[in-house]
C-alpha cells in the first residue's frame, strides 16, 4: 500500500513538472515568436480564447458551423488555437492557391500526428500522413506514375465492369429490402476497384473476411487520424499518457492486426500472380527511388484507405442528392439515351465525357454541394514566412476548410442551392481542373499543390462509371413509409470529426427504368 501510495506521489510529481516544462517552453515560444514577426502583422483571431485550451470551449456543439460563422464575422483567414496548437483556416481559394501552390515548398508538410504519422505511417512512409521528405517524394512520385490516366486506361474494362456489379447489387438489396442504405456496397465497389488494379483480385461479397479487414483498416484511420484525434498535439503533456498507458499498444495491434498482416499476404499473392496489377509496378520502381518492402505496404495501404471510403461517400452524397432532383435525373438519363441513340447502343466511356455535359456538372456539383472532406488532411508551415503582411509562424498547422470554401458567395454564386448549371461551361476533367489554373478550379474535394490526391483520375473515372451505369439503368427514389409516403434521405444528417464526412442512414431505392 505505501508502494503504491509512493508510485502515486511520484507520478504526480511528474506531471506537475512536465506541466511547468509545458508552460515555460509556450512562453519561450510567445516570446520567440514576437521577436520574429518584424513588425508583421498577427492573423486575426475570434473571441473566446482561454489559456492552455485555446478556442476549444468556443467551438459549441457544431465546430464545423462555428468554424464558418467565423470566416463570416472575420474574414477568409483567421487563426484559431486548439490547446498548444495554432490553426489558420483558409475558405478563400486565391489565398488558398498562394498558400499552398505558389508557396507549396514551405506548406506541404504534415504534423507528427500521434496515430497517423508514428504509428500507421511507421513515422513517415507512404504519402497520406508522410512529412515532406526524401522519401514522401519518392513514394508520391511511384503513385503519380501508377495512377497516371494511361496507366488507368488499361484497367478500364475492369473498372466498367465493377459499376456493373453495382448496378446489380443496388437492384438486388432494394428488392430484398425494400431500400438500401448504399454505402456499404459502394464501400465494397470502390473497394474492389483497389483490389483489381492494386492485387488483381476482387473481394466477393459484404460478407467477405477480406471486406471487413480492409474497410475496419480504414475506419479506424478515418477515426484516429482526424485533425481532432491527436490529444497529445493539443495538450503535450498527455503525449507522456499516452505512452505510459495502453492507447499506443492498441493503436500498434491495430495496425498489425488490419495492416501488417493481411496486406503481407495480398503483395505476395499479387506478386506471384499470372495478372498485371500495380503492386508488380511498384516492386519494379522501388529500387529506383531506395524504397524497401515496408515503404511498398504503406504505399499500398495509402491506396486502399484513401480511395475505397471517399470514393463511396461522394457517391452515397451524389445518389442522396439526386432523390431530391428527380428532374435532374431525368436530364442525365436523356443524355446517355441520346449518346446511346447515336452510337449504336452502345454506354459511353469516360473518352467520351465531352459529349455529357450536363452529366459532368452534376458529378462536379454534387461534390461542391455535399463535401467529401471539411478539411482534408491538414498542411504544416516547415518554417516561418510572410504572407500578405501577416506573420506565419513555423510549425502552424494550415487547413483549407472545404466545407466553408465550398459555401463562399464570392467563389460561388447562391453557394446553398443545388445547381448544376454553374459547371455547365467548364467540363474538363476534375484532374485537369486540379493541376490547371485557379480560375478554371470545379471543386476543392481533391486538395492543393504538391498534396493533391495523386488518385484523383482514377477516382473521377470511378464516379464517371457509377453515375452513367446507375442512371441508365435505374431511377432512384425514396424509400416509403408503411402508409407509401415517400420518405426522403436526411442531407443534412453527417458524421464528421475524422477525415471523411459520413453521411448516415441515407435510405433510398433503385428500381429499374420505365421505358
Amino acid at each position: 500500500m505505501l508502494e503504491n501510495t509512493s508510485t502515486v506521489a511520484t507520478a504526480k510529481k511528474g506531471i506537475a513538472a512536465l506541466a511547468v516544462c509545458y508552460l515555460v517552453i509556450s512562453l519561450y515560444k510567445r516570446h520567440q515568436n514576437h521577436n520574429d514577426r518584424n513588425g508583421l502583422k498577427e492573423v486575426p483571431s475570434p473571441p473566446g480564447e482561454y489559456p492552455i485550451l485555446g478556442h476549444i470551449l468556443a467551438m459549441g456543439k457544431s465546430p464545423v458551423e462555428r468554424l464558418l460563422e467565423w470566416h463570416r464575422t472575420i474574414g477568409p483567414m483567421y487563426r484559431i488555437s486548439m490547446g498548444a496548437r495554432k490553426w489558420i483556416l483558409i475558405n478563400d481559394p486565391v489565398m488558398a492557391h498562394e498558400l499552398f501552390v505558389q508557396r507549396g515548398s514551405l506548406t506541404s508538410s504534415r504534423n507528427a500526428h500521434s496515430f497517423s504519422h508514428r504509428v500507421y505511417a511507421d513515422h513517415g512512409r507512404g504519402i497520406v500522413a508522410a512529412q515532406a521528405d526524401r522519401r514522401w517524394k519518392s513514394s508520391r512520385t511511384i503513385a503519380l506514375s501508377i495512377l497516371a490516366p494511361k496507366m488507368v486506361e488499361q484497367y478500364g474494362s475492369l473498372l466498367r465492369d465493377e459499376a456493373d456489379k453495382l448496378v446489380d447489387n443496388l437492384l438486388d438489396a432494394t428488392a430484398t429490402q425494400n431500400r438500401v442504405d448504399p454505402f456499404k456496397l459502394l464501400q465494397l465497389a470502390s473497394l474492389n476497384v483497389i483490389m483489381v488494379t492494386c492485387f488483381a483480385r476482387r473481394i466477393s461479397s459484404l460478407e467477405d473476411e477480406m471486406f471487413h479487414t480492409l474497410i475496419g483498416l480504414t475506419d479506424g484511420f478515418i477515426k484516429f487520424a482526424g485533425i481532432t484525434g491527436d490529444t497529445g498535439s493539443f495538450f503535450p503533456i498527455l503525449r507522456a499518457w499516452d505512452l505510459l498507458s495502453s492507447k499506443e499498444r492498441m493503436l500498434k495491434k491495430f495496425i498489425r492486426e488490419y495492416r501488417d498482416e493481411p496486406f503481407a499476404n495480398l503483395v505476395r499473392d499479387a506478386l506471384v500472380s499470372d495478372q498485371e496489377c500495380l503492386t508488380k509496378d511498384i516492386y519494379d520502381m522501388k529500387d529506383n527511388y531506395n524504397l524497401d518492402e515496408k515503404d511498398v505496404m504503406i504505399l499500398l495501404s495509402d491506396l486502399v484507405v484513401a480511395g475505397s471510403d471517399t470514393t463511396a461517400v461522394t457517391l452515397t452524397w451524389a445518389f442522396s442528392i439526386l432523390v431530391h432532383h428527380p428532374d435532374v435525373q431525368k436530364k442525365i438519363q436523356a443524355e446517355i439515351d441520346a449518346f446511346k441513340a447515336s452510337h449504336n447502343g452502345n454506354l459511353p466511356r469516360f473518352a467520351d465525357r465531352d459529349e455529357l455535359p450536363y452529366t459532368i456538372s452534376v458529378q462536379k456539383e454534387c461534390m461542391r454541394f455535399r463535401t467529401t472532406t471539411n478539411f482534408g488532411v491538414p498542411h504544416v508551415a516547415t518554417e516561418s514566412f510572410e504572407y500578405r503582411g501577416y506573420y506565419i509562424p513555423q510549425g502552424t498547422t494550415l487547413i483549407s476548410n472545404m466545407y466553408a470554401m465550398h459555401r463562399n458567395p464570392d467563389a460561388y454564386e447562391n453557394p446553398d442551392t443545388f445547381k448544376p448549371e454553374r459547371f455547365i461551361n467548364n467540363t474538363k476533367t476534375m484532374m485537369a481542373s486540379m493541376n490547371g489554373a485557379l480560375e478554371g478550379r470545379d471543386h476543392y474535394n481533391f486538395g492543393w499543390g504538391r498534396r493533391v490526391c495523386p488518385g484523383a483520375h482514377l477516382a473521377e473515372v470511378e464516379i464517371y462509371n457509377a453515375f452513367i451505369r446507375v442512371l441508365e439503368k435505374c431511377d432512384i427514389l425514396p424509400e416509403m413509409d408503411e402508409n407509401k409516403r415517400p420518405m426522403y434521405p436526411d442531407i443534412n444528417n453527417a458524421k464528421t470529426g475524422g477525415v471523411t464526412v459520413t453521411p448516415e442512414n441515407m435510405y433510398m431505392r433503385f428500381l429499374l427504368r420505365k421505358t
